[in-house]
């Protein structure tokens, strides 16, 4: 469902399976690879008109590497350049990793231990990353670590 340019109501599952298709998208995929800013600007326009839109065309050529350097069918050296690129035209530009933690209560009682199992899903992820646990690639560990720890609060 859409609302206000943004996705609402989709589980994970949708979601991914909706930023599968705007990556699989063969427009998107062609400007990407081309480095075409007009055809991504208006492909992803007209097929992602829900997510955030580049504001200006370098700020559209830096989210272009920055899919690049993940893309899997992408020539390596067509990745080495997009990673060059990034290293000197966007050195004070930071990439922040993060984790989403969802929890929800079942009913107005369970509301505390809701906010626990929070806090302790969170700490998790802290101490994995105090731990060297690289949370972009090692998303299993992340996640096996978060689970016990819910399993601690709710038993």
């Amino acid at each position: 469902m859409r609302l206000n340019g943004s996705l609402v109501g989709l589980g994970a599952d949708d979601y991914r399976q909706q930023v599968h298709n705007i990556c699989a998208d063969r427009d998107i995929w062609r400007s990407l690879v081309a480095l075409d800013i007009n055809g991504f600007r208006n492909a992803t326009r007209a097929r992602a008109p829900y997510l955030p839109q580049p504001e200006s065309d370098w700020q559209a050529l830096y989210i272009m590497h920055l899919a690049r350097v993940r893309m899997l069918h992408l020539s390596p050296q067509q990745k080495r350049y997009s990673e060059h690129w990034l290293r000197e035209m966007a050195p004070k530009t930071r990439i922040a990793a993060a984790v989403g933690i969802a929890v929800r209560a079942r009913n107005a009682g369970s509301v505390e231990r809701a906010a626990q199992v929070q806090a302790a899903m969170s700490e998790a992820v802290l101490e994995a990353v105090k731990a060297g646990v690289d949370i972009e690639t090692e998303v299993v560990e992340v996640h096996r670590r978060m689970k016990l720890a819910r399993q601690k609060i709710v038993g």
